[in-house]
């Protein structure tokens, strides 16, 4: 039944195979939305994660792709990387931008700011960086 200006009745739901109506949702897990998480749950999620000291952010099968796409611009052979040398490189990698984006958040909350910029992760990027006069790190 097309709907129209005076028509007032329901329209008769389709009947689907198995039986279930629209709009009810599945035996799913269901995804986290952190604005309806609350501050609580956002603490619980973030002790969960800092207590699995082995915790990837970046997944490694996409890690693997970049370093072979940065290692084919060093060199014109492929080389093969076990996994053990790839997880290393990427707690490392993981390790350093954890640490210059929390030292970047520092200069952001310096500049009285909230939102984290790429001035800041630059001026960390620069103020890491060693001196011209012979100074070592």
């Amino acid at each position: 039944m097309a709907r129209g200006r005076g028509s007032t009745a329901p329209e008769a739901e389709p009947a689907s195979s198995s039986g279930a109506r629209r709009g009810v949702k599945r035996d799913r897990e269901p995804e986290r939305n952190v604005a309806q998480m609350g501050r609580r749950g956002m603490e619980r999620e973030i002790f969960k994660l800092q207590q699995d000291h082995n915790f990837l952010s970046i997944p490694k099968v996409a890690f693997g792709r970049l370093v072979k796409e940065i290692q084919s611009s060093f060199a014109p052979e492929q080389l093969r990387f076990s996994s053990e040398a790839l997880e290393l490189l990427q707690m490392a990698t993981e390790e350093y931008l954890m640490y210059l984006f929390a030292d970047g958040y520092l200069a952001t909350a310096h500049r009285r700011r909230v939102t984290l910029s790429s001035e800041d992760v630059r001026l960390v990027r620069r103020l890491r960086q060693p001196h011209c006069w012979g100074e070592t790190r």
